[in-house]
């Protein structure tokens, strides 16, 4: 809950609709019936995590084939940006999660 306030607070400024899911399953009800032209993606999260989510995205959502999945994590070793994109994710931030590289994921991908 207290990384969706966050986020919500950091992206406010840049005056998007933005909706938040509190797990993989919510996310997955929410592409089902929306269109996002971004997404980001907490890797831990409860009942389905950000990688199993991300599967079930590119496998199953066909028009979410070219929208960008940017992970959230704090697992910010070497190697996991790799990790991530093989997993089919496009980039990741990492937590604590610092405005200017929301801001350079958002000029990137959007």
């Amino acid at each position: 809950e207290m990384n969706r306030k966050v986020g919500l607070a950091l992206l406010e400024p840049f005056q998007m609709r933005i909706d938040t899911a509190a797990n993989g399953r919510e996310a997955l009800n929410m592409i089902k019936n929306n269109r996002y032209d971004l997404v980001f993606m907490d890797h831990m999260m409860p009942e389905l995590d950000g990688v199993d989510t991300t599967h079930i995205i590119r496998r199953f959502y066909e028009n979410y084939a070219d929208v960008p999945i940017i992970a959230l994590t704090a697992n910010a070793v070497d190697g996991v940006r790799d990790m991530f994109i093989e997993e089919g994710m496009n980039d990741f931030v990492a937590k604590p999660i610092e405005l200017r590289n929301i801001i350079g994921i958002i000029k990137k991908w959007l």
